[in-house]
């Protein structure tokens, strides 16, 4: 495509005027969300457009503090260094997800980042075992997971090109799933019976089933009530969450079972990829490559954090993921999964356990 051509591409996703503009400024959050000024990632002023670059808009849930946003700052950044500041990205906020996707789709915007839940719910059923409970087994996992099923030939990217204009560039890591109680949760047996709160969706709540647990839906905000009075006895969520809403109030141990690994995947409409020239894509590629990198590093480090606090400032357990038998957690889920993996996603179990 001729650069004149590819100019009239990218002005036609980026210039659109959108709810919520932000600019990418200048706070180097860390992952618990807080602020923190670092010269960086200072593209103040870039929000306003600069007229020496094109820039793209790439939504995202989360408010300007948010290690992802922060992420976003970040690969911008990298982007602007790397084509001498012919390319840019500009942080926008235009609603939810499913809004995101639109957008995205028909070229309103440049791109978004995603759970991997709303694009497989969206553009794949088959591929939902990609964020899933007791599938991934690490983040290395994950990613051959993710080499295989997503960017391998045929695999999901492949069907969101064609059905969504759209495709993934890369998978941030935003932590793993521990399990709350006021008792250790190490093993099946722990949690046989228990009235544990889970998000309603069908595959979470099935393989907990499985394993023993009663799962029993609550709002979100009505969470720390429904620990508080009894009405269950249990929830799961990541460390993030247990802090944020204050649940070590009413949860005396927080256990590492980390049995879903949640990601944050950064998507680009098709036609802005295809507009770009070889160099330009390379340089996107690589830029986020970076700042997924940095952005995994920094949520892994104040997870630790969160974890020591709550233990020293709350007086909360923590059990250990070395003191959580896994293994039998997965064992204990297996028969819902191999049910899940025979009748809704695409690979069989052994396939994406022989990948751990």
């Amino acid at each position: 495509m001729s650069h004149s051509n590819r100019r009239s591409v990218l002005k036609a996703v980026g210039g659109i005027a959108t709810i919520g503009v932000g600019s990418l400024a200048g706070c180097s959050g860390s992952s618990d969300g807080s602020a923190a000024t670092d010269g960086q990632n200072d593209t103040s002023g870039q929000s306003g457009g600069d007229s020496a670059a094109e820039t793209l808009d790439i939504a995202a849930t989360f408010g300007q503090e948010h290690p992802q946003v922060q992420l976003l700052n970040r690969w911008s950044d990298n982007l602007k260094e790397q084509t001498d500041g012919s390319l840019a990205l500009n942080y926008v906020s235009i609603g939810g997800e499913e809004d995101h996707m639109s957008a995205t789709s028909s070229g309103s915007i440049a791109g978004h980042g995603v759970a991997m839940t709303a694009l497989t719910s969206s553009y794949g059923r088959e591929y939902g075992f990609l964020e899933a409970p007791f599938v991934a087994e690490g983040w290395e996992h994950f990613q051959a997971l993710m080499d295989e099923y997503v960017y391998g030939e045929g695999g999901f990217n492949s069907q969101l090109i064609e059905q969504a204009n759209q495709r993934i560039l890369g998978a941030a890591f935003r932590g793993l799933r521990g399990t709350t109680a006021n008792k250790a949760v190490a093993a099946p047996a722990d949690i046989e019976g228990v009235k544990m709160r889970l998000p309603e969706f069908e595959t979470w709540v099935q393989s907990w089933e499985e394993i023993g647990a009663q799962a029993t839906p609550v709002p979100y905000d009505e969470l720390y009530q429904a620990l508080q009075t009894g009405v269950v006895s249990s929830s799961e969520g990541p460390i993030a969450q247990f802090v944020d809403a204050s649940l070590y109030e009413v949860q005396s141990h927080f256990s590492q079972t980390d049995h879903l690994l949640q990601t944050q995947n950064w998507v680009l409409n098709e036609d802005t990829w295809q507009g770009l020239d070889e160099s330009e894509q390379q340089a996107m590629q690589d830029s986020l490559d970076e700042a997924i990198q940095w952005a995994n590093e920094e949520t892994r480090s104040a997870a630790e954090e969160l974890l020591t606090m709550v233990q020293e400032d709350h007086d909360v357990t923590v059990v250990s993921s070395e003191d959580v038998d896994q293994d039998a957690f997965r064992s204990a889920a297996q028969p819902q999964l191999e049910e899940f993996f025979d009748n809704r996603w695409k690979p069989s179990l052994e396939d994406v356990q022989s990948l751990a």
